[in-house]
């Protein structure tokens, strides 16, 4: 359920997280949060995720390249999606040291709308249209959607399903989507 996701550490510090607790194995937590692409650092098609705990949820390296200057990486996840989606290409750029570039091209089966997810442990602060900001202790990171530009953007502290009440753990989750459906999406993103 999370080909295609990434995780940001700076600093030592985590910023962009895969999000949620296991409460106790198979919870309602567990299966509908946990297990589904919602609770990591990627893209939900009809707010529904790649398959859940499936070996035929698979994502492929395309391209990669790593050097002093930058880091790149470019990932094909539409099978994971089932019949829903044709195609998802990721493709990340790392400009050391402070700036990552994501684009996305999303091709579903049928018109659907695509929601492009983020996850912090620190609270996340819109500032206008598409740029939000999280801040810890020693890092801090501006995420602006660059397009489209006719995003809904989001920003919520709340699970859907929660843990159980005992598990006592605030994350915030952004989510970014297209505002009609569509059979075609691509999202450039910089943070």
């Amino acid at each position: 359920e999370a080909q295609n996701a990434f995780l940001v550490n700076a600093f030592g510090e985590r910023l962009f997280i895969r999000s949620g607790r296991r409460d106790i194995y198979g919870s309602e937590h567990h299966r509908n949060w946990m297990w589904h692409t919602k609770s990591v650092n990627s893209v939900t098609v009809d707010g529904k995720g790649q398959k859940k705990r499936s070996r035929l949820a698979r994502g492929e390296i395309l391209e990669f390249h790593a050097s002093e200057a930058l880091d790149y990486v470019s990932g094909e996840a539409g099978s994971a999606y089932g019949d829903r989606m044709k195609q998802f290409t990721r493709r990340i750029l790392f400009v050391k040291p402070d700036l990552v570039l994501i684009f996305d091209t999303l091709i579903a089966s049928a018109p659907a709308t695509f929601e492009w997810r983020l996850h912090a442990p620190h609270p996340l602060t819109r500032h206008g249209g598409g740029t939000a900001r999280t801040e810890g202790k020693n890092a801090a990171a501006r995420v602006d959607f660059l397009w489209p530009e006719t995003l809904r953007v989001s920003v919520t502290d709340r699970f859907d399903p929660p843990p159980r009440p005992r598990i006592r753990l605030t994350e915030y989750h952004l989510t970014a989507a297209t505002p009609v459906p569509s059979r075609s999406a691509s999202f450039v993103t910089a943070i």
